[in-house]
């Protein structure tokens, strides 16, 4: 786990723009999966207002989203062993919610030729290259 998110951490740095956006987000916040899932939000949200991908991009992006979302509900278990299937979904969605809105904010309120969004839009593009298990297979071996 710790080397996908070390790998997802320089992919996240190379992204410039989306990157510094996705700080702005929340100076405080660290390289982990949850913040490995805002960056996910945020280039998803941005791509739904700025861009048309094609569906070998849309399919390529939900596999590596359906990915990671499965280890941000196993992380959430780690960290409350108690969580419902409600809870997970509940903490799921009180943090992607604000994010996307952030997002949808600055495009609504600069649009989509700002170099945050053109950032962003790579970002999602860049994501739906990913192999997010790649890393982890190749740990385990």
């Amino acid at each position: 786990m710790k080397l996908l998110l070390k790998y997802l951490s320089v992919v996240v740095v190379m992204s410039v723009g989306a990157g510094a956006y996705a700080q702005n987000i929340d100076q405080q916040e660290q390289y982990d999966i949850f913040s490995v899932l805002n960056r996910f939000v945020i280039s998803n949200a941005a791509a739904g207002q700025c861009y048309k991908p094609t569906m070998e991009e849309q399919k390529a992006f939900g596999v590596q989203y359906l990915s990671l979302m499965i280890q941000v509900e196993n992380q959430i278990v780690l960290q409350n062993p108690e969580a419902t299937k409600e809870d997970i979904d509940n903490e799921i969605k009180a943090r992607i919610d604000p994010v996307t809105f952030k997002v949808e904010e600055e495009i609504k309120a600069n649009g989509c030729d700002t170099k945050i969004a053109k950032g962003l839009v790579e970002l999602y593009k860049f994501h739906s290259t990913l192999d997010l298990m790649a890393p982890a297979l190749k740990h385990q071996k």
